[in-house]
């Protein structure tokens, strides 16, 4: 019994310790859209930065760290007629980048996003998409109706 509690303890810390950082926002606002309608949009944001030691043997104690990309997940809800369910899924999976996030307009059928020609692209549609926005490349978009 005590070599099944040990075990499973270390295999815990084994898998803890894979990240440098995470970490996990959640925000619910009300933005007005078009001037009358109102949503409700619910954002979860986690971020996780993976450890990378430069040792070969990584039971080394005092191991060089090298610097990781942040890894993004942004999952947007939207309710767009005030209940208690949503009804549109997106998410975002980027990397982190110093100047700022992916910024993104809620509409009552999903986001519009900025493309790098300065078009406005929206993003409503079903399915799965790889997309350059105007501060972001290779933008993984998942929407899904719920």
């Amino acid at each position: 019994f005590i070599t099944t509690v040990l075990a499973l303890s270390l295999s815990t810390m084994a898998v803890q310790a894979q990240y440098q950082s995470k970490s996990k926002t959640t925000e619910t606002t009300k933005v007005t859209v078009d001037g009358e309608q109102e949503l409700r949009i619910k954002t979860i944001k986690e971020q996780k930065q993976y450890l990378d030691v430069t040792s070969v043997n990584t039971q080394d104690i005092n191991q060089d760290v090298r610097q990781t990309p942040i890894i993004v997940t942004e999952t947007i809800l939207i309710d767009n007629d005030n209940d208690s369910a949503y009804e549109k899924k997106i998410v975002l999976h980027y990397l982190h980048k110093e100047d700022g996030g992916i910024a993104y307009v809620p509409t009552k059928d999903g986001i519009i996003l900025t493309k790098p020609s300065n078009k406005k692209t929206l993003v409503s549609t079903e399915g799965d998409y790889i997309l350059d926005t105007a501060n972001q490349d290779d933008l993984v978009i998942e929407v899904e109706d719920i």
